[in-house]
C-alpha cells in the first residue's frame, strides 16, 4: 500500500483506491500514529473543522467504510474498547 501525502491519494497494488477526503485524513492520523491509539473524539478534532457538528459515531462509520475500502489492508486498523483506533502492522 501506497499513502501518498502530497496528493492525498492511496495505491493498493497499482490501483488506485478512491477515498474521500475524511477517509484519507483518517487513514493519514492513523499510519502517523505509529500504533498510539485514537479515541473518537481525538479523530474529531483532528480531521473535521472545529465549527463543524458531527457525532462521534460518524468515526465508526467512516473507520467500516475505509476498513472495506482497503480490502486486506483494512485488517490493519484496529480498535481496542477504551482506547480507540490504532493502525498496525
Amino acid at each position: 500500500m501506497l499513502l501518498d501525502k502530497r496528493h492525498k491519494t492511496v495505491t493498493i497494488d497499482n490501483v488506485p483506491i478512491d477515498l474521500t477526503k475524511t477517509e484519507f485524513l483518517i487513514l493519514q492520523l492513523l499510519i502517523d500514529g505509529n500504533g498510539n491509539y485514537y479515541q473518537r473524539e481525538e479523530i474529531l478534532a483532528k480531521v473535521w473543522d472545529a465549527d463543524t457538528y458531527v457525532l462521534e459515531r460518524t468515526v465508526d462509520v467512516h473507520i467500516a467504510r475505509l476498513r472495506k475500502k482497503l480490502g486486506s489492508y483494512g485488517e490493519y486498523i484496529i480498535n481496542k474498547q477504551g482506547f480507540g483506533y490504532a493502525w498496525t502492522d
